[in-house]
């Protein structure tokens, strides 16, 4: 779970803010890893991963590889609980995951309104999100085989920042688009 850089963080030591913490990880604590594939290739980062009180709680800390505008590197916080023996590796692929989650409700927001409801009551909006969720399901499953043909010259109108089609364009013969 990401948290903030003020969470205060319970070690054996007491309470601590997340940023005091990653202050303290020591030049060769961090570990330079891939949380996923991004448009230009792998997303690097160095990782760090710091435990606190509590069998299997830990703190992971998230630093860019290059500084910002303000010449610093930035930092992200993750809490994690996992099973005792779980790898650096294993808790950096799952905090990557966050990305393809987001990107699903990005398109779904734009390709079947997802967040184009007015509605006032519960029943409603469950309605409206679950017919939102289904049919961005079906957009994906039917446009699957067509973002996997290699064959692809250049990219369709219609493509996002990424370089990938958006599902509705994905679906619509080239005539039609």
């Amino acid at each position: 779970m990401a948290v903030p850089v003020s969470e205060p963080c319970a070690t054996a030591a007491g309470k601590t803010r997340a940023d005091a913490l990653a202050a303290r990880v020591p030049a060769g604590g961090w570990q330079v890893l891939s949380c996923g594939d991004g448009s230009k290739g792998p997303l690097l980062y160095d990782w760090a991963l710091i435990g606190l009180a509590g069998a299997g709680h830990h703190l992971l800390v998230r630093r860019a590889l290059t500084p910002n505008a303000k010449g610093e590197l930035e930092l992200a916080f993750f809490r994690c609980s996992a099973p005792p023996g779980t790898t650096l590796p294993e808790l950096v692929a799952v905090a990557g995951a966050r990305w393809a989650i987001e990107d699903c409700f990005a398109e779904a927001k734009n390709e079947t309104g997802l967040d184009h409801y007015q509605v006032r009551r519960y029943r409603a909006w469950y309605r409206h999100i679950t017919l939102s969720m289904l049919a961005h399901a079906f957009l994906a499953v039917t446009a699957a085989p067509d973002r996997a043909a290699p064959d692809r010259a250049a990219p369709p109108p219609g493509t996002g920042k990424k370089g990938t089609p958006g599902l509705w364009t994905a679906l619509q013969p080239a005539e039609n688009i």
